[in-house]
């Protein structure tokens, strides 16, 4: 082989070397592609927020039907407009199914005034969005308390409900929206050893309500809460 022979010959292997190397480094970037994963967004989807003031704290309570890509709900308090700072956290369990979850948060450490609530809802990867805001107005001198016990709760419109109280009398069974608008009201005769029924009005929707149950013949009131769905 003579000079100009050898010297074609390694011309001819220096372009296949290239043209090799050019094709494995595309192919890498291909493969990289296909195998390295999206990065998911967190979706939450919720059925019911919101937060309202019982006698030494003030709940928060909140359904989803959805949390894809979910870690965690945090949530936080802003008092009379200050900066929000976080008051707690709650793992969030629906990540892996389309059942409806619920969540109740008590902030046990309210102030007197404005409370308002958000939730941080963070993904698997550490990222987060933001709730709406729910606002409470909490006073130390205002209680809500309970001496009766319903059945089920949750319910559904329509649903019949059993209320169980130790005194044995005539009641007035009110349904309030949790800003204090009454949605129906009842009379109703039991107590004591049976407990009484009654409907969850067809008329009211999702979300959660007051039930006060007033004895008539002394005006002693008790209230508790139920989620209607």
């Amino acid at each position: 082989m003579n000079t100009k022979q050898k010297l074609s010959l390694v011309v001819t292997l220096m372009i296949t070397l290239a043209s090799f190397t050019n094709a494995t480094a595309q192919t890498a970037q291909v493969d990289s592609a296909v195998v390295v994963p999206e990065v998911q967004a967190v979706q939450v989807v919720f059925i019911d927020f919101t937060a309202y003031a019982e006698a030494k704290s003030n709940t928060i309570e909140w359904s989803t039907i959805l949390e894809a890509n979910l870690d965690k709900f945090i949530v936080q308090r802003s008092i009379n407009g200050e900066p929000f700072a976080t008051v707690g956290e709650i793992k969030g369990r629906g990540r892996h199914g389309s059942v409806t979850q619920y969540y109740t948060f008590s902030d046990i450490t309210p102030a007197n005034g404005k409370n308002v609530y958000r939730l941080l809802m963070v993904d698997i990867h550490g990222n987060a969005k933001i709730s709406e805001i729910k606002t409470v107005s909490w006073n130390s001198n205002v209680e809500l308390n309970s001496t009766f016990h319903t059945y089920p709760n949750p319910a559904r419109p329509g649903d019949q409900i059993q209320i169980n109280v130790k005194e044995k009398g005539q009641y007035l069974v009110q349904f309030f929206g949790l800003g204090g608008k009454q949605a129906v009201s009842m009379k109703v005769n039991g107590g004591g050893s049976s407990a009484f029924s009654v409907n969850i009005p067809s008329m009211l929707g999702k979300g959660f309500y007051v039930i006060r149950l007033t004895r008539l013949d002394n005006n002693q009131s008790s209230s508790q809460k139920i989620m209607v769905i």
